[in-house]
């Protein structure tokens, strides 16, 4: 028997909190969800950006390697289009 193959089992119970809890609950599911939407936003907004970019053209006919990496890295800092810069978007939010 594989790994993949081993039974698994979820137990599902219910969360038992007061009202006072839910509404809390509930707020912090919004705000999350309203931080993830607006930083998938500007990500999709800077990828798009970059890939109207002429460079992200040439670097997309290069051969595969070293310099292709390098310029698409390039441009991903240039836009800013790496986690650390999504981070600091979303502090400032």
């Amino acid at each position: 028997m594989s790994k993949d193959d081993t039974p698994k089992f979820t137990l599902t119970l219910p969360l038992q909190v007061s009202p006072e809890e839910h509404n809390v609950l509930v707020k912090s599911q919004q705000a999350s969800r309203k931080i993830y939407n607006a930083v998938l936003g500007e990500a999709l907004k800077r990828l798009d950006e970059m890939r109207r970019d002429k460079r992200w053209k040439q670097a997309g006919e290069m051969k595969k390697g070293t310099e292709k990496n390098k310029a698409y890295k390039n441009l991903k800092d240039y836009y800013g289009f790496n986690k650390r810069s999504l981070e600091i978007y979303q502090k400032n939010i």
